[in-house]
């Protein structure tokens, strides 16, 4: 097995512009437009539905109860969940 250890100050692998001139060059395409309203509306209640969903599973105390609520979810219809 060979392993290769890495320094922090050690240079690149690779030749050619540097990660931020990089990512500045894919970038660079046209701007993608702006969100239409619902867009915008489904995609806060979308980040809503996942924090209530994280919160959900987080008050968890063991393994085996999130693996009880991830099956319950699994099972339960959207509309009744967090009862």
């Amino acid at each position: 097995m060979n392993l290769a250890v890495f320094g922090i100050d050690a240079p690149p692998l690779c030749k050619g512009p540097a990660t931020k001139e990089r990512a500045n060059l894919v970038r660079s395409g046209p701007p993608a437009p702006p969100l239409s309203l619902l867009a915008r509306m489904e995609t806060w209640l979308w980040q809503r539905r996942q924090r209530d969903l994280e919160g959900h599973l987080a008050g968890c105390v063991d393994v085996f109860a999130l693996e009880a609520r991830l099956r319950e979810l699994e099972r339960v219809p959207p509309h009744r969940r967090y009862e």
